[in-house]
């Protein structure tokens, strides 16, 4: 746009009898105008702080914004062909992530884009997806990233636009036990009835199967309730599997209100076994009497903080 503005400048007086003069002189004043295209700045948000906890997995709801009002295809590249933790120990397959966009499930390759949405127009309002990792079995617990490239195409114009998110998911502490096998059972020889003070295997073990993602202890447990004895109980770990580092090897006695270490292990261990027998032993230079005996001991997993 073009202005002419006029301005009058004072210049000297001529005492020549003429009349005075003054310089008028035109200033030519150029304004510009600079128009900028409009692009609509795509953006990746958490729709809230949590990460869910699924029977198959994990999941974290996310939005994606624009502020444009024209139509746009909506693509998501991962910067990497894994999901790893914090400290770069562990790593999740890339083929076991997923965004669903409330219509499907969206697979991803390692580096290359994956259409999230086509045709969208966006006009600030948000669009909801949800990014799942899927059966990824058992890792270390804490915290996942995958970094994400999130491009937008005008599809009138041709024009791109794009931004990198950093995409994180929460491993929560899982910790779980079962006991296999029947109970446990004392069969008594005639030698062993007749002898004072006689020790005795059970001729039963039992396999206690562990899934931690953290470092684990497990502890027996007996409370006041511990129950009426033919004699002392005694218990050890006689075997573990690979991941089992620590295990009671020597006979340790039972006895009210009492925790005793069986084992400790290693994340993450899936379906480690442990596998412990109990002795008795008969008191005060007594036999040991014939019977049914009903005592109970809790066993509990914790996770080892040492």
């Amino acid at each position: 746009m073009l202005q002419i503005v006029t301005i009058c400048v004072g210049c000297p007086k001529f005492e020549t009898g003429f009349m005075k003069k003054k310089l008028i002189t035109t200033l030519i004043v150029f304004t510009w105008t600079i128009l900028c295209p409009s692009f609509a700045a795509v953006e990746m948000d958490y729709q809230d702080t949590t990460t869910a906890i699924t029977s198959v997995g994990i999941e974290r709801k996310l939005i994606i914004n624009g502020n444009g009002d024209e139509r746009y295809r909506v693509e998501i590249r991962p910067l990497q062909g894994y999901i790893s933790n914090a400290t770069g120990t562990a790593e999740i397959p890339l083929t076991k992530f997923v965004i669903n966009n409330n219509i499907q499930d969206i697979d991803f390759i390692d580096n290359e884009f994956s259409t999230i949405f086509e045709n969208v127009v966006f006009n600030n309002i948000p669009k909801l997806i949800n990014a799942k990792i899927r059966d990824f079995g058992m890792v270390p617990m804490g915290t996942y990233n995958i970094g994400l490239q999130i491009q937008a195409t005008n599809l009138d114009t041709g024009e791109i636009v794009s931004t990198m998110f950093n995409l994180q998911f929460v491993v929560p502490k899982t910790q779980n036990i079962a006991i296999t096998g029947s109970a446990t059972e004392f069969n008594l020889s005639t030698s062993d009835i007749l002898r004072k003070n006689a020790r005795v295997n059970s001729n039963t073990t039992t396999p206690i199967t562990i899934n931690s993602n953290c470092d684990w202890i497990l502890i027996l447990k007996t409370d006041s309730d511990y129950g009426d004895v033919p004699g002392k109980y005694y218990v050890r770990t006689i075997s573990g599997t690979s991941n089992v580092i620590q295990r009671l090897q020597e006979n340790v006695v039972l006895e009210e209100n009492k925790e005793i270490i069986l084992a400790k292990g290693k994340a993450p261990s899936s379906n480690e076994t442990v596998t412990i027998q109990y002795m008795l032993e008969g008191m005060d230079g007594k036999f040991i009497p014939a019977g049914s005996y009903n005592n109970k001991v809790k066993y509990v997993i914790t996770e080892d903080r040492s």
